[in-house]
């Protein structure tokens, strides 16, 4: 069984471009129900309460998201589809700057993440980046795998939420993105 998560906007007949309010309305609805697949709280970056009676946030807020691009529903598109594109190029540059010990790499990287995800509303990739950062400025290098796997999980489902919200919003990219430093 899916969960609610797999309600697109392309279920409704806009196309591209033609997005209007009530059907990114209607996709919030579906994914008010939504749980993302986590195995276990710590999944949640160590910081879900066990003993909360309510389920975690999903990967992105749109509705705080919806405020951020004042209503402009292509915007989110493109900012969705810009996070998607960065964004993972930048896990990867850090779980390569992990490996290596380049702990100043990974302050850079995941600062940098962490304000990208923001932008987003992306809270739990936000909060996992944030961890990480300290950590790394910090130099506790032992506990940064555990967290790039938690970054990996939250990553996973913002790319869920993403396609569900935008099928194949990265090919739609209008031009290249680059990395910013």
């Amino acid at each position: 069984m899916s969960p609610p998560i797999t309600h697109s906007l392309e279920r409704s007949n806009a196309k591209p471009g033609s997005r209007s309010l009530a059907d990114l309305l209607a996709f919030v609805d579906a994914t008010q129900q939504y749980t993302p697949q986590q195995t276990d709280a710590s999944d949640a970056g160590g910081q879900h309460d066990a003993g909360s009676a309510r389920s975690p946030a999903p990967a992105v807020d749109l509705m705080a998201l919806l405020a951020r691009c004042l209503g402009n529903i292509d915007l989110i598109v493109r900012v969705l589809t810009r996070f998607k594109n960065t964004g993972s190029a930048d896990i990867d540059h850090l779980g390569q700057a992990i490996e290596h010990s380049d702990l100043d790499a990974v302050v850079d990287i995941s600062h940098r993440l962490k304000g990208a995800a923001s932008n987003v509303s992306a809270a739990g990739l936000q909060r996992i980046a944030a961890e990480m950062e300290q950590l790394a400025r910090s130099r506790k290098h032992s506990e940064l795998p555990e967290a790039m796997t938690h970054l990996r999980r939250e990553w996973s489902e913002f790319e869920r939420y993403a396609e569900a919200f935008a099928p194949g919003a990265s090919a739609l990219s209008p031009s290249p993105v680059r990395p910013s430093n």
